[in-house]
């Protein structure tokens, strides 16, 4: 917001268009509207002329137009990551303004642009505040504020954003620079966390913003006595918590007369007195039309038809032509000649991982890795398995040796594992030789991060390669010696048997061969290399597995095809697998049955379930009963569908695939029958597909997959749609997360290519209201996490409704101020809740939920008002879905629905929100989200109502999912078998 140097005219911007207003008030005039955001506006000392930021090049730029909104043209020409406040130098020949540098490890800088020539000049660096990783907080540096005329100073507001986790919260403060001294000094003013200093153009007043008690408010100081009063209090909340892209603080303008403040807060444009402090509205409306591209949405139905394996994992190549690979958790042979995959049958009762063949191809040697622990084991190509070791632990990567008389392996104990569980191979993990004819094992080293290990050719010791530190040498004798070391960290690194070459991966999943000298030992400085210069590239198509065959070949793997040494030698190992299905008849009789069809609510119901599908569904006594039916009488239950949770971040191990967790276990038992995580590694497919196979309870799994991230460096439509491609054929699925992937046009780009490969992106909202806006703006499915700005009005609320993007706001994590779950984990305790105790390992259930919690007091959090806009965007018709964020599997999504109760959501539209809201938000809503004949059977029995009080969700007896009926406080499956749930690991550790 401006005021023109007359004091008659206002400007603003209102959902990235800009707008004039008189002073009197009255109906806004639109100035500059479009597709594209523009925002900031600042008028000329002479008023002739507005300089603002746009998008419209396709990332953020200054631009200039007459006072009339005639002749934009674009001033600048950066590459920046975003720029915001602009103001004017007092001759108008130049403007300053802060632009941010580096998408994650975010720094501002102050820079002067000229004019004439757009030329930039770097006034104020960030040179001492770290950069900003966090996605919710303010690049940290010198926001831009304005000019002083008496001396031309720059004052700005200097910011350093909170670390996550600390106690400490972000800190701000006022400073001025004299340009020709270039003396800086701070503004010394009475309130904590000073942000965006004027003066008034007589000097007679300092206008600032401050936080007191947990608000923030607008406060003039007098210059010449130092009194400082309060203008507005509260005023806006300030951005020093979230990402800031418009400033820690919307502008505010003094008038030219230095009489009265004009700003915009409690969603009405304000004029403030500066002597007398008395606050009148200026009246206005504004008449906003948006073109939105309609969000992508496309229907993706579930069906019972068998699955081919996305993922062939872990493959070893023998010397005779042999494959064996892990999928999901048994091992699987071929010949390469004529691939057809078959199991090996005496992996079939445990767990199998890490194949790899002897020299002479006849023998394999994997491990096992199980609730109790694990094994390495011998299979010869005739005979049963043989367990080699004796002591249990957590194995990893065992290999013969020529001779068939040692294993080089990885070994950690199993509660040192279970405590690192989330880390594929723990950091405390040792080298070990095992002795093949007894089984006794001696330690050789310690890990320390490095792994895939060979022997030592031609002597003792072996080598070992680390993604961050590169290629060593360990022997008995001496401390490890690095011999190789990349320029940059790779994804992973291997090397061959012969010592004579090594394949890396690249961040950005390129895979390159490099050969190494052969007196390498010899060498008295480290090798180093560089990926993208000296490596040979073998394939830019982000392998999922990659190695040497025992003939020294390299191979990688993309999806369920193998290629051997050269992109046109390729196989295809393809295994298919039946989705499990009950087979029976039930009856849910006489419960109440909130159906989210529509507000359908049946006080008494039959619910007739034929194997995973609701075959009929009315009031008792109404329904055909089909012959052979089992009935179950839940006269006093009550009964909702599934709920469905689509923002369920949850870390699973890998590689060693343990398909009982928190995530699969504690989900279901909590009523979640369907979630999407929004990011994760692609053997979150894998999970998915053991679900499928019933080989485990557990939630529908459906992912992303890797989100795509600025640092793919996607920077044309070709390569965007290129790598979309991976997710529609390779990793089969129709939901994408575009996590913040670059400028505007890269998002547009990103939608353009998802609307052909028939794909929904959700984003990153990333504590960027402006960012959001665009994303409805340009067609993307979802925008994950909440709207920063709160309260939002009447323009944000029915924007968001109307455009139809599905906002899914995490209000645990609610951006903007402190994290809603450190109040959760104070008040709910939940590590003396037996059921969710039961379902989680106790040390890792404390160590998240009760070891040193942080605090903030009630008035610093603000989901209270994050929520009510939920709502208000839900009661205008917008799509809003549940996502808990993965804060504490199972619990997170009930917690989720108590905040959403808390800005006024009604508990019949907080279940729609739970379950159909967020099957249409992810385009599943033909077979899930509510209880309607042909659906899916998903539901949870409740024994108390949750429209009654929200809290009764955790009220939960029993759940059926996919038609299979299990008993909720243990899973044990109850219909059409009984059959009691795996023990999980964490009931075996003492």
């Amino acid at each position: 917001m401006d005021i023109s140097p007359d004091n008659k005219t206002i400007i603003f911007e209102l959902l990235g268009d800009i707008y004039s207003l008189p002073i009197a008030g009255g109906n806004a005039d639109l100035l500059l509207g479009g597709t594209p955001f523009f925002s900031q506006p600042r008028y000329s000392p002479d008023g002739k002329s507005i300089i603002y930021i746009s998008d419209k090049s396709g990332s953020d730029q200054l631009w200039l137009m007459s006072y009339q909104g005639e002749n934009p043209k674009q001033i600048s020409s950066l590459i920046t990551d975003g720029m915001f406040s602009p103001e004017w130098a007092l001759d108008g020949k130049s403007v300053y303004l802060s632009a941010i540098y580096g998408v994650y490890n975010r720094k501002t800088s102050i820079f002067q642009i000229d004019l004439e020539t757009g030329e930039r000049n770097l006034i104020v660096e960030n040179k001492t505040i770290p950069g900003s990783r966090l996605m919710s907080t303010p690049a940290p540096g010198p926001f831009m504020s304005s000019i002083r005329k008496s001396d031309n100073s720059i004052l700005y507001t200097l910011v350093t954003p909170r670390n996550y986790g600390s106690r400490d919260g972000a800190k701000s403060e006022i400073i001025s620079l004299n340009p020709n001294s270039k003396k800086v000094f701070p503004l010394a003013v009475e309130k904590s966390n000073p942000m965006k200093p004027t003066f008034s153009p007589d000097e007679k007043w300092l206008v600032y913003v401050a936080e007191s008690k947990g608000e923030t408010g607008l406060r003039v100081m007098e210059t010449s006595s130092g009194e400082e009063k309060w203008l507005a209090f509260p005023f806006q909340r300030n951005e020093l918590e979230a990402r800031a892209t418009r400033d820690v603080i919307p502008n505010y303008a003094i008038s030219s007369d230095s009489k009265f403040v004009i700003s915009a807060f409690k969603g009405k444009i304000q004029r403030i007195n500066l002597r007398t402090l008395a606050i009148d509205t200026i009246p206005f409306s504004v008449d906003i039309s948006k073109q939105v591209l309609k969000p992508l949405s496309f229907s993706h139905r579930i069906d019972d038809k068998p699955f081919v394996a996305r993922f062939i994992n872990q493959p070893a190549i023998s010397s005779k032509g042999e494959v064996v690979v892990s999928v999901h958790t048994d091992l699987y042979k071929s010949s390469l000649s004529r691939p057809n995959l078959k199991i090996i049958p005496s992996t079939k009762s445990q767990r199998s991982f890490y194949p790899s063949w002897s020299a002479d191809g006849e023998q394999i040697v994997y491990t096992t890795w199980e609730e109790d622990g694990g094994h390495i084991w011998l299979q010869e190509n005739k005979g049963d398995a043989i367990q080699v070791t004796k002591i249990n632990g957590f194995y990893a990567q065992p290999l013969i040796d020529q001779e068939n008389k040692r294993i080089l392996a990885i070994r950690s104990s199993v509660g040192i594992k279970r405590k690192t569980k989330y880390t594929v191979i723990p950091p405390e993990s040792d080298f070990i030789e095992v002795d093949l004819k007894n089984g006794n094992f001696n330690v050789l080293a310690r890990t320390d991060g490095f792994q895939n290990h060979q022997f030592n050719p031609v002597g003792n010791g072996f080598f070992a390669t680390s993604p961050q530190k590169g290629l060593a040498f360990f022997s008995a004798e001496l401390e490890p010696k690095l011999l190789v070391k990349l320029s940059q960290p790779a994804k992973h690194i291997k090397v061959n048997k012969e010592i004579s070459s090594l394949l890396a991966t690249s961040n950005n999943g390129a895979l390159y061969r490099f050969d190494l000298p052969s007196n390498l030992l010899e060498q008295e400085s480290i090798l180093e290399l560089n990926l993208q210069k000296e490596g040979m590239l073998l394939t830019d198509n982000r392998p999922e597995e990659f190695g040497w065959s025992s003939d020294g070949v390299p191979f990688w793997t993309i999806g369920n095809e193998l290629f051997q040494g050269s992109n046109e030698k390729s196989f295809d190992l393809i295994i298919s697998f039946e989705k499990h299905k009950p087979q029976g008849t039930l009856v849910l009789r006489g419960a109440k049955v909130i159906t989210m069809k529509s507000n359908e609510i049946i006080e008494s119901a039959d619910l007739v379930i034929k194997e995973n599908r609701i075959v009929d569904i009315g009031p008792k006594g109404e329904v055909v009963i089909p012959e052979g039916a089992q009935l179950i009488d839940i006269s006093d239950k009550i009964v909702i569908p599934g709920l469905i949770d689509i923002h369920a971040h949850g870390i699973l191990p890998q590689d060693a695939i343990e398909p009982i967790s928190p995530f699969t276990y504690s989900n279901l038992a909590y009523g979640v029958t369907t979630l999407r995580d929004p990011q994760a590694t692609t053997q979150i497919f894998t999970y998915s597909e053991l679900i499928e196979k019933g080989e485990v309870p557990g939630p529908r799994i459906f992912s992303t997959g890797p989100g795509i991230f600025a640092f793919d460096q996607l920077d044309t439509y070709e390569k965007i749609k290129e790598r979309l491609k991976i997710y529609s054929d390779r990793y089969q699925t129709h939901l994408i997360k575009s996590y913040l992937i670059g400028n505007r046009q890269q998002r547009k780009w990103m939608v353009q290519a998802c609307r052909e490969l028939a794909l929904m992106p959700t984003t990153e909202g990333g504590a960027d209201t402006k960012l959001d806006i665009t994303h409805a703006l340009d067609g993307f499915s979802g925008n994950e996490h909440a709207i920063p700005n709160a309260p939002i009005y009447k323009d944000i609320a029915e924007f968001f409704a109307q455009s139809g993007i599905a906002y899914t706001p995490t209000l645990l994590v609610s951006f903007g101020g402190p994290l809603p779950i450190f109040r959760f984990f104070a008040e709910k305790n939940p590590f003396e809740n037996e059921k969710i105790k039961y379902f989680f390992p106790n040390d890792a259930l404390y160590q998240k939920t009760a070891n040193r919690l942080l605090y903030f007091r009630k008035e610093d959090y603000h989901s209270r008002s994050i929520s009510a806009g939920v709502n208000d965007i839900l009661l205008k018709g917008g799509l809003v879905a549940l996502g808990g964020h993965g804060e504490l599997q199972g619990l997170q999504n009930h917690w989720e629905m108590e905040l959403l109760a808390s800005g006024g959501m009604s508990n019949h539209n907080i279940l729609k929100v739970a379950t159909i809201n967020s099957a249409k938000a992810i385009g599943l809503d033909q077979d899930l989200g509510s209880l309607e004949k042909g659906k899916l059977a998903d539901l949870v029995i409740l024994s108390k109502s949750p429209l009654d009080n929200i809290k009764n969700t955790t009220a939960i007896e029993f759940v059926m999912k996919n038609g299979v009926l299990y008993n909720g406080s243990s899973l044990d499956e109850l219909w059409p078998k009984q059959i009691p749930a795996i023990k999980p690991w964490w009931h075996y550790s003492k």
